[in-house]
């Protein structure tokens, strides 16, 4: 089954527009026009899909959000799917429910008589400990950014525009992330306020990279940072010292990917014998076919 068809299946079958009064006195996590998303909503569309919200960081979680407020515009408009798209949408449906018992069935084969893998995990974090299990220098920075022309004649004003910005926090009279929200030209800005998120060195522009590892909670605030075609104003969020992982920190990491490993061995297992079994057991019709 094809994932754009797994997602709209999924996506009709989970009811996101609710009434504005349902969750008056309760908490939401996604109010619009019309629509209010409840934790629990969210909660269980993760849950559907195979994973848990807490494992989710803020980046996909807003991902995930703006994913679930165009599903909703959109099921809200399904009264225009005519009376043959909606008895196709059922084939589908019944499809797709016996499809996902087959694989569930399929995965508890899979699993069946799995060892436990912990002392194996040891002995993979003694070989690769010092290549694999070493943490980064990790940052984490809101971002004010304005974009420039090199060499053009709008570079002085950004840099004027950006000194009086970053003059008017240092005062107290403006806080960065409405800062942000106000003089950022970043696409995001209205979803996640800046935020880059954690980040280690290569995945974000050198001279961004170097001004944040200087920043810290006694220095929060960066100088204006020029690059040819950007110009930046940091505020520290956060920082992760570079060191060793411990075995306790990844350990379950590495079972996880020992299980899985087991899995797929164990399902290519099963599905060569079921195959073996059609072909020296299935007769088919050709009168019918």
């Amino acid at each position: 089954m094809s994932e754009v068809l797994f997602r709209s299946i999924l996506f009709a079958g989970c009811l996101l527009a609710v009434p504005l009064n349902l969750f008056a006195d309760a908490a939401w996590v996604l109010k619009a026009d019309g629509m209010l998303l409840s934790p629990a909503q969210l909660e269980n569309t993760a849950n559907a899909r195979g994973f848990a919200l807490a494992t989710l960081d803020a980046r996909q979680k807003a991902a995930l959000l703006e994913e679930l407020f165009i599903r909703t515009r959109l099921l809200e408009q399904q009264d225009n799917l005519t009376p043959a798209q909606q008895q196709h949408l059922q084939q589908k449906l019944e499809d797709f429910h016996a499809t996902q018992q087959a694989e569930m069935v399929l995965d508890n084969l899979a699993a069946a008589g799995m060892p436990d893998f912990t002392g194996r995990a040891r002995e993979i974090y003694a070989a690769e400990q010092d290549t694999t299990y070493r943490q980064p220098l990790k940052l984490r920075v809101r971002i004010l950014l304005r974009r420039i022309q090199p060499d053009g004649p709008d570079r002085a004003a950004v840099m004027t525009e950006l000194e009086q910005v970053r003059k008017r926090i240092v005062q107290g009279e403006l806080d960065f992330t409405a800062a942000v929200r106000e003089f950022s030209e970043a696409g995001d800005k209205a979803l996640n306020a800046g935020d880059s998120f954690w980040f280690s060195q290569g995945q974000k522009p050198d001279a961004l990279f170097d001004a944040a590892s200087q920043l810290s909670p006694a220095h929060p605030l960066s100088d204006i940072i020029l690059d040819r075609k950007q110009a930046w104003l940091l505020q520290f969020i956060g920082r992760q010292e570079a060191g060793q992982q411990s075995f306790d920190e990844v350990r379950n990491d590495i079972v996880i990917r020992l299980e899985n490993e087991y899995r797929n061995t164990q399902r290519k297992l099963v599905l060569e014998n079921l195959q073996q079994q059609f072909r020296e057991q299935a007769q088919t019709n050709p009168d019918t076919l």
